[in-house]
């Protein structure tokens, strides 16, 4: 009998235990995390990271550009961009959504015209046109958001490139990075040395096809 009592006891202290385990409060609180990712934005950090690694790329960019014109036979340099996070911001959409929304929004529907530029980004693109690279963006976003996509770059600013790679419609990999491959490669085929990739995706950098590749942070989500 006391051998039982004694079972109750210790089964009643581990319950008590666990309940007050489990009403405190969790190592990371999804509502937590998301205000972290507001201030983040809204601190200015976001941008300060962003500018760091742009100004990483212009550098050595501006390094290229320079040994290309030594070169006694200069090649046709590019760069390749990303567009979501890369060079228009899709923030102000994500925090008025309460930084939840189906990653699908971006890619398969209209996207708002008026989405702003990355400042620094767009300064990186006029850097690059003025020393006559040749841009190309590439972008999961799909063909049938083409209009929509060059109209909301030439409003941000972005106004000549050498092409727009859209994903195609019928695109049913997991994974965009097969895709952006295929384009880099295209890219080289036109005689193009890409200089430098540019994304705030993995996805938007693996696959090689670029001499140097630049990742822009991005926090908000994940696009395989």
């Amino acid at each position: 009998m006391i051998k039982i009592q004694g079972l109750i006891t210790t089964f009643f202290i581990t319950l008590c235990t666990s309940a007050t385990l489990w009403a405190q409060e969790p190592s990371l609180n999804l509502e937590l995390y998301k205000q972290q990712l507001v201030h983040y934005y809204d601190s200015g950090d976001y941008n300060k990271d962003l500018l760091q690694i742009e100004k990483q790329a212009e550098n050595y960019l501006n390094q290229r550009v320079k040994e290309n014109i030594r070169n006694p036979n200069p090649k046709k340099l590019a760069i390749v961009c990303d567009i979501d996070e890369t060079v228009l911001s899709n923030i102000p959409l994500l925090k008025a959504n309460n930084l939840l929304f189906p990653l699908d929004t971006i890619h398969n529907n209209p996207p708002n015209v008026n989405d702003p530029a990355i400042p620094a980004m767009l300064d990186f693109y006029h850097n690059a046109v003025k020393q006559q690279v040749s841009v190309f963006f590439v972008t999961g976003r799909k063909d049938n958001l083409r209009d929509t996509t060059e109209k909301n770059l030439k409003i941000a600013g972005f106004t000549e490139w050498k092409a727009l790679f859209c994903k195609p419609s019928n695109y049913h990999l997991n994974t965009v990075a097969n895709f952006k491959t295929a384009a880099r490669k295209d890219i080289e085929k036109q005689g193009y040395d890409i200089v430098l990739n540019i994304g705030d995706q993995q996805s938007d950098l693996i696959g090689g096809h670029s001499d140097k590749t630049f990742k822009l942070p991005n926090p908000y989500y994940y696009i395989p």
